[in-house]
């Protein structure tokens, strides 16, 4: 058995990808026409799904948000649908979102956590998904760590890999040569190490990749890294004729309950911001390996009640 410190920071896929998706929306905001503006209003709207037990009206789709920009925190679900099977969620991440700081904290949580599935009894996290969808892994995640989960976004890989394309690709200082195949699925991960810009294609591959030492705690670790980059490389998208392009690749895999209009005050509030707004919290746990061969992630009550209180100290802060 071993410890591990997992960095919660934005991930994968998905982020594929809540934050360069604001950042892109405030270009476009701030530097296309208004037929711009309406097509991505258009496009956001139709990424905007209530859970089951949410309202999900037309009129509490125009309506504006009836309080103040706050601060909340958004689950971020990472889905590949390689075989049309959406039951798996092999992402999971706290992204708790500070308007008034300007600042995101990720803190993410490996597929392999033991917890408590609320009506299936304990085994890995990633497992709510197949048993109840979006709405009993929010469920699930809330009680392990204790917290109340706001809003909820789930992004697809192949809406992921077609952004980046169009986004130009991403510079990435890849640490090692990462080499993995499976005929099964299709998957043929080849990426060498060395500083380079990686496509849609080798983006994937490099969050998706986890077959070393580190396993998933390094992939986690890359995934976040590579959110950090690609919010770089928004800063510096000045060819607003890609932006639009750009929204419709990312919009089209992702559902979320974040509405239009907070959507859009997001965006004036975090305008410029840079991949140090984001931050990213540690958990301690340790993997083991059951009587039957599995292996698991264990994180403490102990560590989670602390990770709970840095959660809601971030959410708290005013400046």
């Amino acid at each position: 058995m071993s410890k591990n410190k997992i960095k919660g920071k934005k991930s994968n896929r998905i982020f594929k990808i809540f934050l360069a998706v604001l950042i892109t929306i405030t270009l476009l905001l701030g530097g296309t026409a208004v037929w711009g503006v309406n097509k991505f209003r258009t496009l956001v709207d139709n990424s905007y799904t209530q859970l089951p037990d949410g309202e999900n009206t037309d009129q509490n789709k125009q309506q504006k948000p009836s309080k103040e920009l706050e601060s909340f925190h958004i689950l971020l679900l990472g889905v590949d649908s390689r075989d049309g099977d959406r039951g798996r969620s092999d992402t999971i991440i706290v992204a708790t979102v500070n308007p008034h700081t300007e600042q995101i904290l990720l803190t993410s949580l490996p597929r392999d956590t033991y917890a408590k599935i609320p009506g299936y009894g304990s085994t890995k996290i990633n497992h709510a998904m197949a048993h109840g969808g979006v709405s009993l892994v929010k469920d699930t995640v809330e009680q392990f760590l204790d917290i109340e989960i706001d809003h909820y976004m789930t992004i697809d890989f192949k809406g992921f890999q077609k952004a980046i394309d169009v986004l130009g690709g991403v510079t990435i200082n890849v640490e090692k040569d990462m080499r993995y195949r499976d005929p099964t699925d299709g998957t043929n991960i080849s990426i060498k190490k060395g500083l380079q810009e990686l496509d849609g294609k080798n983006s994937l591959d490099y969050v998706r990749f986890r077959t070393d030492s580190e396993a998933d705690y390094g992939r986690m670790r890359r995934q976040q890294e590579f959110i950090r980059a690609v919010v770089e490389e928004m800063t510096q998208f000045s060819n607003v004729t890609r932006v639009i392009p750009f929204i419709e690749a990312v919009s089209g895999g992702i559902e979320t309950d974040v509405h239009r209009t907070q959507v859009e005050a997001l965006v004036k509030r975090f305008f410029g911001v840079r991949g140090s707004a984001i931050q990213s919290e540690s958990i301690e746990s340790r993997s083991y390996q059951d009587n039957d061969g599995i292996w698991f992630v264990e994180i403490t009550a102990s560590e989670r009640d602390r990770v709970s209180r840095v959660l809601e100290e971030f959410k708290a802060k005013k400046e």
